[in-house]
């Protein structure tokens, strides 16, 4: 990475590393092709430009909470609200009505709604 005029560099920032930890650094500057430093910095150029993961954040009791999420594709999104209907709907009919007969139909229920979530998502690519 050239230094820019802008932005020059001052400061030094030491840590310590174990032996192998060095030689991996080492190692994986050399392969790209960078300096120690310049291979660092890249690293961290990199991790900035990365989309937050969602995170929970509460600042005191009783605030809200607020969760970052990536958009989604409104398809998906609308399968599996439909899947999450029919496993409610599950769940009810299995506290109303309870036997072995029963609980083979939830069973047969719930691997078809296996089969619907798996192939929404290979469609999707979701794994």
């Amino acid at each position: 990475m050239p230094k820019t005029e802008k932005s020059p560099r001052t400061k030094n920032i030491n840590i310590r590393v174990s032996a192998e930890e060095r030689e991996k650094i080492e190692q994986l500057a050399a392969a790209a092709g960078l300096s120690v430093s310049d291979w660092i910095r890249s690293r961290i150029d990199l991790e900035a430009q990365r989309e937050p993961k969602p995170e929970w954040k509460r600042k005191c009791p009783g605030e809200k909470i607020v969760r970052h999420v990536r958009a989604a594709d409104p398809e998906l999104v609308r399968h599996l609200g439909l899947i999450g209907n029919n496993l409610n709907q599950l769940a009810m009919w299995a506290n109303r009505h309870k036997s072995a007969i029963d609980a083979a139909k939830i069973v047969r229920g719930l691997a078809a709604i296996e089969d619907e979530m798996k192939a929404i998502a290979d469609a999707h690519q979701v794994h």
